[in-house]
């Protein structure tokens, strides 16, 4: 083989190497389209600055205190005026909440009011509240207690028992007004020694949710003063 033929050959295989290289470049990367973006096994540190924006010291960092749901005006009143003692500020959300009503009465059902005051006396005799209610249909009877919390209910079904006691018992699904005493707004070191004031005191239980969540949940709620 002359020199030439020789050139014209060498060239000839340089040109098919070149094409095939570039077949495999091509179809690695047609390959790596269709494929997950593969984790570094020892990535460098992320070396990135991100400037701190204003919600970073606004109310995302905030928390709040929410106390439990509260079903009369009276038990509102009272919680109030434990407030004022203690020198806490709190504002009411009222909210319609479905609830379970735990209800207890005496077994009998009677025609008469005196007829019913008459069964209520032994009741109150072994310390059990009772009082008259009159039902739709014009008849009375002698209500035992109606409980929204169920450990309430389960206490007094444990106090009938003791005292052996005939009663009837009914469930019942409500949705009612209710309400809920919101403290303001404050870093959670200082809503951590606000609840711990509140559970000291005996008479509130309280959770501590975060703004974003309080105002998810309860930021289109109307909020009255206590009147």
């Amino acid at each position: 083989m002359n020199e030439d033929s020789q050139a014209s050959f060498d060239l000839m295989i340089m040109n098919h190497f070149i094409r095939f290289i570039a077949l495999i470049l091509l179809s690695s990367a047609a390959w790596l389209s269709w494929q997950d973006p593969a984790q570094e096994l020892d990535p460098r540190p992320l070396r990135i600055t991100i400037p701190a924006s204003k919600s970073d010291t606004s109310i995302h960092n905030h928390w709040r205190l929410i106390s439990q749901r509260v079903v009369t005006k009276e038990a509102v009143h009272a919680m109030q005026k434990a407030l004022d003692r203690l020198g806490v500020t709190a504002i009411l959300i009222e909210k319609k909440e479905r609830i379970t009503l735990h209800a207890f009465d005496a077994p009998q059902i009677f025609d008469t009011k005196s007829a019913a005051i008459k069964a209520m006396k032994p009741w109150l005799e072994q310390h059990i509240d009772a009082s008259i209610i009159k039902t739709e249909e014009g008849k009375f009877l002698v209500a035992l207690g109606r409980f929204y919390q169920t450990k309430y209910a389960e206490e007094m079904q444990q106090q009938l028992r003791q005292k052996s006691r005939h009663y009837r018992y009914e469930k019942r699904a409500l949705r009612i007004p209710t309400w809920r005493f919101v403290f303001p707004a404050t870093d959670k070191e200082q809503a951590l020694s606000l609840w711990k004031t509140l559970h000291n005191s005996g008479l509130f239980s309280a959770a501590m949710i975060s703004e974003d969540e309080f105002q998810h949940i309860y930021g289109k709620q109307p909020h009255e003063s206590l009147k």
